[in-house]
């Protein structure tokens, strides 16, 4: 949920306002246990067409630094 929520908002950010998009695929890769005091996501675009956006994120757990998952996911505008 946490990565879907960060790539829904990535998508906002790259076409300069919030619009309405619709996840068609979410991906994710568990690589270890998630654990430290908070995780942050980090997404970007890979691409943002006129009708699908492309995008990808990183969860990282903190103190540690570690990724803990990725997830790969594609939006329809």
């Amino acid at each position: 949920t946490l990565a879907d929520t960060a790539m829904v908002l990535a998508c906002g950010g790259a076409v300069g306002e919030m619009i309405p998009v619709g996840t068609v695929t979410l991906d994710t890769q568990f690589l270890r246990p998630a654990s430290g005091d908070h995780i942050d996501a980090e997404a970007e675009i890979v691409r943002a067409g006129r009708g699908m956006i492309f995008a990808r994120c990183t969860l990282i757990a903190y103190p540690a630094g570690k990724p803990v998952a990725t997830a790969t996911a594609t939006f329809a505008r």
